[in-house]
């Protein structure tokens, strides 16, 4: 599975963070499948249609807080504060359908 090639991409790089996108996921995925040693997980799954989605892995020992956003429904995003650096890390998926007025919500924020 794909999951066992990121486990050894993540292994050789030595990430403090890893986000994916396009990540597929569906709430029936337990969390506990994509499970990296060493690494908590964050997901923002698409809920209405397949595809899209955003998973992010980080390092044990980097203190983060998840925000929660209020950007457009058809924006896949996922948002964590860095507690020790006071910094924000931001995934966002773009689809390619996104209508100029979204992109603008997105860069507001």
């Amino acid at each position: 599975p794909k999951i066992d090639n990121l486990r050894a991409l993540v292994s050789v790089l030595n990430s403090d963070i890893v986000a994916v996108s396009e990540s597929w996921l569906k709430c029936d995925i337990s969390s506990q499948l994509l499970d990296i040693n060493g690494y908590h997980i964050t997901r923002c799954d698409r809920t209405d249609r397949k595809g899209g989605g955003i998973t992010v892995w980080t390092r044990y020992g980097i203190k983060f807080l998840h925000l929660q956003c209020n950007i457009p429904h058809c924006i896949e995003a996922v948002w964590l504060f860095l507690i020790d650096s006071s910094c924000i890390f931001c995934s966002i998926y773009n689809p390619p359908n996104l209508s100029s007025a979204d992109k603008f919500t997105v860069t507001e924020h």
